[in-house]
């Protein structure tokens, strides 16, 4: 079979063997598995919470007046909360807690 790929002027190229440190899923879960073995509690619940802090960071507050702001661009100027969001470089969720919150 080589010798007919190469008779018609193609290449043959082998890729290299399987490696998790290639895979990104892998590191993930490689990740997940250190955290659960290092949990003080063994609940998935402070698995996560560990995991948000150490693996994410915490999660961003939004002041009073960063509140306000958001407000009256919505209020009084009808931009949509993605807009926002960009123009305040957070995350539309984010936006949505701290509406829900005050």
């Amino acid at each position: 079979m080589r010798n007919r790929i190469r008779a018609v002027g193609a290449r043959l190229l082998f890729l290299t063997a399987y490696s998790p440190d290639l895979n990104p899923i892998e590191q993930v879960s490689a990740k997940l598995k250190h955290l659960m073995r290092n949990a003080a509690k063994r609940t998935l619940e402070d698995t996560w919470t560990k995991a948000r802090g150490v693996r994410f960071g915490t999660r961003p507050t939004f002041g009073a007046e960063q509140n306000a702001h958001t407000r009256q661009l919505i209020e009084t100027e009808n931009k949509p909360v993605a807009e926002i969001a960009r123009l305040l470089g957070v995350h539309r969720t984010t936006l949505h807690r701290a509406l829900d919150a005050h």
